[in-house]
């Protein structure tokens, strides 16, 4: 029986930094999706004949981006992969990344009311541009995190 366990064991913590790997890419491809969700809300706000039913959509695709960023964050926080010392600057920003785009995003998400969306369009519009630029630096961010993890087994 032992002879079993001991090569499972050691598999099982083999598995746990590709699992970390693979949720840091997965981190990075949600935060690719929601810049661009966020250009495709943009889109629709500069248009002279608003859609606000489809702009209500977007954002609360753009808000499940959020969310699973933030899940991932927490999960890949808890896991402590290996990487995660030496690259606790750029890990520490991307935690801070993913809070601010919680709190902008929950901003966006009242303002995308059918009443907020007519009459405050150029205030949601700094919002979803803030959203954008924030995505885009974190999907930056973790672009570099991955080729740091991927160097330092």
């Amino acid at each position: 029986m032992k002879q079993i366990t001991l090569p499972l064991f050691v598999l099982a913590l083999a598995t746990v930094p590709a699992l970390a790997d693979t949720n840091l890419a997965a981190l990075r491809n949600e935060a690719q999706l929601l810049r661009t969700e966020s250009a495709t809300v943009k889109s629709l706000l500069r248009q002279k004949a608003l859609d606000a039913n489809t702009i209500q959509e977007k954002v609360a695709a753009t808000r499940a981006s959020v969310q699973r960023i933030q899940e991932l964050v927490n999960t890949i926080d808890g896991q402590q992969p290996a990487w995660i010392n030496s690259a606790a600057p750029i890990w520490s920003e991307v935690k801070t990344r993913a809070e601010i785009l919680g709190v902008i995003h929950e901003r966006k998400q009242e303002l995308a009311n059918p009443d907020g969306i007519t009459n405050q369009r150029k205030l949601l519009l700094a919002h979803v541009d803030g959203v954008l630029d924030r995505a885009d630096k974190l999907a930056q961010r973790l672009t570099e995190l991955e080729r740091k993890a991927v160097a330092k087994p």
